[in-house]
């Protein structure tokens, strides 16, 4: 898995694609504040350079949907992920792991209330925390 190209990628899709009247979901968001968060949160865990490598892979992409629309944005952006990924060496489970990820993050307005899904996995739950 060639991490550093496909964190290029997707910085360049972010910093290229994103409408620029975005204000909390910009190239910032993803690229200064979600992946140091979650690099953190995967030294905490002693995830395994693999493991640690498809958690920041989905970090890098999950906003990625919004390139296309505002809401509902995560299928899109696991979509992209899917379909770029294998171009980096990543293997059929990374793409499926690292597209799960993505998907564990939805906000949930329950009530007044925003939760957050928790995945099936420690990976999806610690990109939940971010």
């Amino acid at each position: 898995m060639n991490y550093e190209a496909a964190l290029n990628y997707a910085s360049r899709r972010l910093l290229d694609e994103l409408p620029k009247d975005l204000f909390y979901h910009g190239p910032d968001h993803t690229l200064s504040d979600v992946l140091p968060a979650v690099e953190r949160l995967g030294y905490m865990h002693r995830l395994d350079a693999k493991r640690h490598n498809i958690l920041l892979t989905a970090a890098a992409f999950h906003d990625s949907g919004y390139i296309w629309q505002y809401r509902a944005n995560e299928p899109l952006a696991a979509k992209l992920a899917m379909e770029a990924l294998p171009g980096f060496d990543y293997t059929h489970d990374e793409v499926e792991h690292a597209a799960r990820i993505i998907m564990a993050t939805p906000l949930v307005k329950i009530g007044s209330k925003i939760m957050q899904s928790a995945g099936d996995d420690l990976l999806e739950q610690v990109n939940k925390d971010e």
